[in-house]
This record gives structure tokens, sequence and C-alpha cells, in this order.
């Protein structure tokens, strides 16, 4: 996607959370998910090893856009930015378990 539109990371990661918005309480727990009222919410699943295949990135957007990621990991539980930002690229790349692009 970078190298057909010129975007940046940075701003892929922006689309997929906008597109992804109203999905990303199930992208986050596809197994479910329990607590988020009196204890912190989490996903039910399997205690599983790191997944190898992903990959460490880097990106750049303003001050403002990281209040508003870290605002979305607070209200909706995610573990952290990466973990809310993988949960958006998934629901925004793979639809239905097929690449989108």
């Amino acid at each position: 996607m970078r190298a057909s539109t010129g975007m940046t990371n940075g701003q892929i990661f922006i689309v997929a959370i906008e597109e992804t918005h109203d999905r990303l309480p199930e992208l986050l727990y596809p197994g479910g998910r329990i607590g988020g009222g009196l204890f912190a919410a989490r996903g039910i699943r399997a205690k599983t090893s790191r997944d190898d295949s992903e990959t460490q990135v880097t990106y750049r957007l303003f001050h403002a856009d990281f209040d508003v990621i870290d605002h979305l990991v607070a209200e909706l539980g995610a573990k952290s930015r990466s973990h809310l930002i993988a949960a958006a690229l998934t629901g925004y790349f793979f639809k239905d378990d097929e690449p989108a692009i």
C-alpha cells in the first residue's frame, strides 16, 4: 500500500483505524472479551507465545494523533498502541480472512 499510494506507515495506520473503528472491539478480542467494567478488559484466548511473523515498523504521527490512539487504547481495553494498530490493520487488510490487497 505504501508503494501504490505514497502514504507513510502512520497514514496507513490512521486509514485502518478510521475504517475499522466500529469493529475494533471484536478485532481486538476475536475470541471474546471479559472485564472492561470493574476489571481491566482482556481477551478470552489460550495463552500463546509471541507470533514470529510480526515485524517492528517505525511511524510518525502528530501528537494529537497519538492522543487519539491512546484514548482508543484506554476506551477499548487494548493492551497497547501496537495491539490496537495491529487489530485495525488486520481488519482493514483481511476481511473475512481474505487479503484485501
